[in-house]
């Protein structure tokens, strides 16, 4: 019993050390940047469990990273605030090994919005939503910061017609057209920009 008791107490003064030490060397004004999120306005007929995958493909692109984690825990930048954090004086052997380790906190100046949003606008675009749309906004929660995308993907294009300009006489053209099949490019498909890259000499009407 007593030492049930023992491990429940040292499990809450670690979970207390650890909320303390993750901000202990943010600098004043600046916050931890803890990710951002993605949020798309879609049709309501659109497949929940698609657009959280979509949402969650999206967020993968945003830069920077956060600090890494591991089991909810930001080990990395603990080992940084345990050597010192922005002070290298005093350093020992055990502080430089822990520096080595570790990581400086990820700011939330750091990160670029503007950059992220033409990000995400352009991934939506690449996949066939055109004329989309990408606002964000910043949440803070004391010495932690969170950035909001919202993102309107608009409507999504879908090839009408495909028309092989060809000589089917040719050895490319036989070629061609006995592959066309296993073409990346088809009626009603999504108009995907990454299709055309994967193509040579697309044909433009």
């Amino acid at each position: 019993m007593q030492l049930r008791l023992y491990i429940i107490l040292l499990a809450i003064g670690s979970l207390a050390l650890y909320a303390c030490s993750t901000t202990k060397h943010i600098p004043e004004g600046e916050r931890l940047y803890v990710g951002g999120d993605v949020q798309l306005q879609m049709d309501s007929n659109v497949n929940a469990e698609r657009k959280a995958l979509f949402e969650e493909h999206l967020e993968e692109l945003l830069m920077p990273k956060p600090n890494k984690k591991l089991f909810g825990v930001r080990w990395k930048l603990m080992f940084w605030n345990a050597a010192g954090g922005y002070d290298t004086t005093n350093s020992n052997f055990f502080k430089r090994f822990l520096r080595k380790r570790g990581e400086e906190p990820v700011l939330l100046s750091d990160v670029n919005r503007e950059y992220n949003e033409n990000l995400l606008r352009n991934r939506m675009e690449n996949l066939g939503f055109f004329n989309a749309e990408v606002n964000s906004d910043t949440t803070y929660n004391g010495k932690f910061g969170k950035i909001i995308y919202t993102g309107i993907p608009g409507k999504i294009y879908r090839i009408d017609t495909v028309i092989y300009e060809i000589d089917p006489n040719s050895n490319l053209g036989r070629d061609i057209l006995k592959d066309k099949d296993k073409s990346l490019i088809k009626k009603r498909f999504q108009l995907q920009l990454g299709c055309y890259s994967q193509r040579k000499g697309p044909h433009r009407q």
